[in-house]
Parts: C-alpha cells; structure tokens; sequence
C-alpha cells in the first residue's frame, strides 16, 4: 500500500516519539503572543504528554521534522564515538586544572532531556567535580553535538586549547574551580547546569 505524505508524516513523528521514550506523536499548534501574535508554534505532543518543539509554522514542518528525527535517531547509535570524543576533551581539561591547582571532573554520561518542555531535547553532560553531581549545558558544545548528529560524523566537535584561561560569563574568577570545555567553571554554583531534580522525575 503506497503511503500518504500524511502517513510518512505519523511514522516520523511515532519515530521521534521512541526516540524520547515515548509512542506515539502528534503535530500540536500553540498560538504564539506578543511581538509574534498571529504565528503559531508547532511541535510533536507525544502520547505521555511530553513535547518537543519543531518550528513557527507549517511551511518547514516537515524539513525540521526531518532534521529533529535525524539528530535523535542518530545520537543514539553515535553516542559511544561522541563519548570518546568527549573524554579526550575531559582529558585536556584536567590537565590543564591540574596544572592551575583546580579540581578535576569525571565525565559520567552525555545525553538529551526527555521530560520537560522548556528543555525538551537539550543535551546535557553529566558529569562529577568537587564531590557534586551535575548536568552541565554548554551552548558551543551542544549545537557541536546537533550538527555531529544531523551530519553523522563528529568534525564539529573540535577541541584547541588557548593558552589564556578563559572563566564562563557570569562567573567570578576566582571562584572558578574546575575547567569543562577549555573555560573555567564553578562546582558550587549554579549556572551552567541543569536542575537536577529533572532528573530524579525520569527515574
């Protein structure tokens, strides 16, 4: 039986929806508000309610639909290589603290948001430093990790180090205490990381 562009539709999005542990998904529309009024914005509502948002709009559903599905579909069979990738920069990293006198972190787990609309497929890098527990975000390295995924290969996670000890925006200097990605970071703090009471509702 030839399929529907409807139905090739339904199985990409049920696709998208295993992808988050779920089974089903459906194309939901939510009007949007302010300086946007009149637009409306469309995601995949999964059957335990969950959803990941795709884009403003029908004209590129499909395109981002596809773009959305490829990056989970294949994380999934690329995460041990994005992983190695990953503890070579944790190698670097701790060099370079243990050279500062910093602590050094362990990588645990590198892995997306699966239950929380506002972060819905976000990737996350959990990791261990100072004896605290996070699920740190960084930007540059999560859109690396995007484009690895949709492209399959993982050129877009490069690692250089500078010879100049950078500290993330919003972090005082001298409370940095462990490096993640080349730039300085604080355990005890709060950016930069996830909450991670996130995570004990997936459980």
């Amino acid at each position: 039986m030839k399929q529907t562009k409807t139905s090739i539709r339904q199985d990409k999005m049920n696709r998208l929806a295993r992808c988050f542990g779920a089974e089903t998904g459906t194309r939901t529309g939510k009007a949007c508000r302010g300086k946007y009024s009149g637009c409306t914005d469309y995601s995949v509502t999964f059957n335990n309610s969950e959803r990941l948002y795709i884009c403003t709009g029908t004209k590129y559903f499909d395109t981002k639909l596809d773009e959305q599905l490829a990056i989970y579909e294949n994380f999934s069979t690329m995460k041990p290589e994005i992983l190695n990738t990953l503890h070579e920069m944790e190698t670097k990293d701790n060099i370079k603290a243990a050279e500062m006198g910093l602590h050094q972190y362990h990588l645990i787990n590198v892995d997306f948001v699966k239950n929380d609309d506002w972060n819905m497929g976000k990737f996350y890098f959990e990791i261990e430093v100072n004896g605290i527990h996070i699920y740190m975000v960084e930007a540059g390295l999560i859109y690396a990790i995007y484009n690895s995924c949709r492209d399959r290969k993982t050129d877009y996670i490069p690692y250089e180090y500078s010879n100049k000890f950078f500290v993330a925006g919003g972090i005082e200097k001298e409370k940095a205490d462990f490096i993640f990605n080349g730039v300085g970071h604080q355990s005890d703090g709060d950016m930069y990381r996830l909450d991670g009471n996130l995570f004990t509702k997936m459980v």
